[in-house]
């Protein structure tokens, strides 16, 4: 009796969802749920591991460290009369910006210059580990230094302030290279050159060390890299950066589709090694 009227249970309910499923109006694209695909997405992962992983850490230490013996080695080699100096970036080479690209992220924003500026007017970035210490190490061992930043001169009084509060030996205020006019930074690099030999350049960026690697179109860099191999290490060091940088340009065209699906579309999977 029991497994009869259980089977009437069972039959009753059944009969009750097949209903109830059949009476269902389909669901209208309007009445659909919608995926949201925000602008600053995409950098959760990148700001994550940059803020939070000892892997960065270890890159930043690891690359001063580095710089320090290739300085050592290159001022003992060169033979120019000239005195001996090393140019740098600024931005995620030796000041840490991540607090700004976690605001674009969290709150879905595409860069623009009016955030950056609320940001740099904060002087609230900070020192990336070793990158103090290697200015001090190069001071020391009478290497002039010179900054080659895309900060835009109006901003050299707050990165003044901002590297100072950090520690940073104050170097004369013309010895910071900002932008005016133009991002490349070969006329800035050059102008430098003319009246020093400089023995090392340190960067995040490949745009930061020469313009060998200006064509990204054609393989992203990659080959010019490969040309250039010996010189990492040596002559160029390269501070990782997985938030932003030249890298990015050839990844979007100018048609109307999402970045983030031509940014999917680009990503190589296993299938597509099938």
């Amino acid at each position: 009796m029991k497994l009869v009227h259980l089977l009437a249970v069972a039959t009753l309910v059944s009969g009750s969802i097949l209903l109830q499923s059949c009476c269902e109006k389909p669901k209208t694209e309007s009445e659909k749920p919608v995926v949201e695909n925000h602008a600053g997405d995409y950098l959760h992962q990148a700001v994550l591991w940059y803020q939070l992983s000892g892997e960065m850490q270890a890159c930043s230490y690891q690359a001063f460290n580095l710089a320090k013996t290739a300085l050592v080695a290159n001022v003992k080699a060169d033979k120019s009369p000239l005195k001996k100096a090393v140019i740098l970036d600024i931005d995620e080479t030796l000041l840490d910006n991540s607090p700004f690209m976690a605001e674009m992220s969290i709150n879905h924003n595409e860069f623009s210059p009016e955030l950056w500026e609320e940001w740099s007017k904060m002087e609230k970035a900070v020192a990336l580990p070793g990158a103090v210490d290697f200015i001090r190490f190069a001071l020391e061992n009478n290497v002039e230094v010179f900054y080659v930043s895309n900060r835009l001169d109006s901003e050299l009084q707050w990165t003044l302030n901002n590297m100072k509060a950090l520690g940073f030996p104050e170097i004369p205020a013309e010895r910071f290279y900002l932008k005016t006019t133009t991002s490349d930074k070969k006329m800035r690099r050059d102008s430098i050159m003319q009246n020093y030999s400089v023995v090392l350049f340190i960067g995040d960026n490949l745009a930061d060390f020469s313009n060998d690697f200006d064509d990204r179109k054609t393989d992203y860099a990659k080959g010019a890299v490969d040309a250039n191999a010996a010189l990492f290490g040596t002559r160029y060091v390269i501070i990782p950066n997985p938030t932003y940088g030249g890298w990015e340009k050839p990844l979007y065209d100018k048609s109307e589709t999402p970045k983030f699906e031509q940014r999917r579309k680009l990503m190589i999977s296993y299938e597509d090694l099938k």
